[in-house]
């Protein structure tokens, strides 16, 4: 709230989704708290692997490369990806959590078989494989949660086996470091590692007003921030006689505050 008594308010993101923003009125508006205390984590849930497999590899032989998750609490794990060869443009990809796996089956996350064309284009539909949740993990009582992981650029060529090193979400935990705006109004809160989290949405229009009359000559000017949409009528609340136009930015909205 601001000493003019207004609000800041804008649409909350829930879980990351995009909010649904109403252009001719102010339904589903929410207060704009960006407070936060300590350290925060993200759990990891989706990431994608892509690998060249070599195609005159023997059947049986297995090539593996790794991926580093996050848990609940933010406390990293390493998850290996082993390919196993199984016949001609054909192949298995086992996920295995390093810590807990002992063979043949004890710690395995997930397993898809993988189909390969004559030009070693992957086939196989659909390209992600989803893991098995891990809760209560030992020492911490964290969880790793199901994750969804892409496969879609993994390719079989006579070339040694490579890796392109992985992506996935989540992070350890982090202190916040600031705030960001982009163009669009999102309201990001920045982290000490650099990821963006969006929290808000704000609506970003320019309205021109024009000022026919003023209870009295001697209104100062107040500045706030409106929303609106541009068919909707604009209140100018104590803008100075001194001008007939006034150039609006309305980035944001506003609501008294009793």
């Amino acid at each position: 709230m601001n000493s003019a008594g207004y609000t800041l308010m804008g649409y909350e993101y829930q879980e990351g989704v995009d909010p649904t923003v109403v252009v001719n009125g102010f339904d589903g508006l929410t207060k704009v708290n960006l407070s936060s205390d300590g350290l925060v984590a993200e759990g990891s849930t989706k990431g994608a692997m892509g690998a060249t497999l070599n195609s005159g590899d023997a059947v049986g032989k297995e090539s593996s490369t790794s991926l580093s998750v996050f848990d609940s609490q933010g406390n990293s794990r390493l998850l290996d990806f082993v390919y196993k060869k199984t016949g001609p443009n054909a192949w298995t990809v086992e996920v295995r959590d390093r810590a807990t796996y002992v063979a043949p089956a004890t710690g395995v996350l997930a397993t898809k078989t993988l189909a390969f064309d004559a030009d070693g284009k992957m086939t196989t539909t659909p390209t992600t494989l989803t893991t098995t949740a891990m809760p209560n993990l030992p020492g911490t009582g964290a969880t790793l949660a199901a994750l969804t992981i892409d496969l879609a650029k993994t390719q079989q060529l006579g070339h040694e086996f490579s890796a392109d090193g992985g992506t996935i979400d989540g992070n350890k935990p982090s202190k916040v470091a600031g705030y960001q705006i982009d163009k669009e109004g999102i309201v990001y809160v920045k982290y000490e590692n650099g990821k963006l989290d969006p929290r808000y949405q704000w609506r970003l229009r320019t309205y021109r007003a024009r000022i026919t009359s003023f209870p009295s000559p001697a209104m100062s000017i107040r500045k706030v921030w409106i929303r609106a949409s541009s068919s909707q009528v604009l209140p100018v609340p104590a803008i100075s006689a001194a001008s007939s136009q006034a150039l609006l930015r309305a980035p944001m909205s506003i609501s008294p505050t009793n």
